[in-house]
């Protein structure tokens, strides 16, 4: 897929430039360790002091398993270590993001009830519209089985935990949103939903189940944050079936 492979080399490029400014750099030793660990546990990241294996490979045996690696993925040497590299700063800025998260935050108590189409949605809106209560709607025609039987409770939560901050944290209280497609990309056959905010709070203690989904997100949020304040030119004509075809043609020859 042409779109996510570049918007992925786009985000490495980003975690590249900015990662140095957090302290945060990988030096050519550190990624030789990271190769051994690799090899001898299987595991791309952690501390070597971890090897389940209890044995790091000879350099003989090392030497094997780095040459099919190459191999393997049609990567030059200084290719797959660039790469490793990489990942390795990701890995750290992950880390590092994740403890800067604060425990407290604005947030919002939301209700939500899912949809199988924009049709639905549109009934389901008019009927709170016309004064239903939204929880008995969501509790009659939500389709999220998690949050159905309590009326669409989904809980208290801080920006960063669903990608629709920009509508949740618009919404006064007991305001309803407009029926938002899941997948904007192909809204005819999406699923949609309709949010409603409860209540509001500033500064509220984030509780462990939240904060546990913003240090797995941290570094995605912060790409989003951060990307729009660099230039990204992408020279790719995303219209043109020509491109595609040659894309698919390269990746056949290579057997994927």
């Amino acid at each position: 897929d042409p779109v996510s492979t570049l918007q992925q080399l786009a985000d490495e490029q980003l975690i590249k430039e900015v990662a140095p400014s957090f302290g945060i750099t990988v030096t050519p030793q550190e990624i030789d360790d990271a190769l051994l660990y690799t090899a001898s546990t299987g595991n791309a990241t952690g501390n070597l002091s971890d090897n389940a294996t209890g044995r790091y490979l000879t350099e003989s045996e090392f030497k094997t398993w780095y040459s099919q690696r190459l191999k393997d993925s049609g990567l030059s040497d200084a290719e797959y270590r660039d790469m490793t590299g990489t990942a390795l700063l990701a890995f750290r800025l992950q880390q590092y993001l994740s403890q800067m998260i604060a425990p407290t935050a604005d947030q919002v108590h939301l209700n939500v009830i899912v949809l199988a189409n924009s049709a639905d949605a549109a009934k389901a809106k008019l009927r709170i519209q016309q004064g239903e209560n939204f929880t008995a709607v969501a509790m009659e025609v939500s389709l999220d089985i998690q949050s159905k039987d309590l009326g669409g409770d989904a809980g208290w939560l801080p920006p960063g935990i669903l990608p629709y901050d920009s509508t949740i944290f618009a919404l006064g209280v007991g305001q309803v949103s407009d029926a938002i497609p899941v997948n904007p990309s192909l809204p005819s056959t999406s699923q949609y939903l309709l949010f409603m905010v409860s209540e509001k709070a500033s500064g509220r203690v984030i509780d462990d189940s939240a904060m546990q989904v913003l240090q797995q997100r941290a570094l995605a949020n912060w790409i989003l944050q951060e990307a729009p304040s660099h230039s990204i030119i992408v020279n790719y004509d995303f219209n043109n079936a020509a491109n595609q075809a040659w894309i698919d043609w390269q990746l056949s020859k290579l057997g994927r």
